[in-house]
């Protein structure tokens, strides 16, 4: 009894979580290539090593990450990867 509602109690937290993600990312309008920048962020790569990795300039990557900062209200890359790790944008 206790592993059935433990399976299903899961499954209701993972749908949640899902509902929850894809409605953060409806309201702060971030992309799924918005969410790569600030995941590799996360991972401790820069600008130059992203832009690299992605194939596009250095300046297409800090101009990306500047209309993230402003539509997550925050002013710094590092503020804008930990809201969206707290709000579950991002599972690292």
């Amino acid at each position: 009894m206790r592993v059935g509602a433990r399976s299903i109690a899961n499954e209701m937290h993972e749908w949640w979580a899902r509902n929850e993600r894809e409605r953060l990312t409806q309201s702060t309008r971030l992309s799924a290539q918005d969410l790569e920048l600030l995941e590799r962020h996360c991972a401790g790569l820069s600008s130059k090593q992203i832009a690299a990795e992605l194939n596009v300039s250095c300046d297409a990557v800090n101009s990306r990450f500047q209309r993230i900062i402003v539509r997550l209200g925050v002013r710094t890359r590092r503020a804008a990867a930990t809201v969206a790790v707290k709000c579950g944008l991002l599972v690292l």
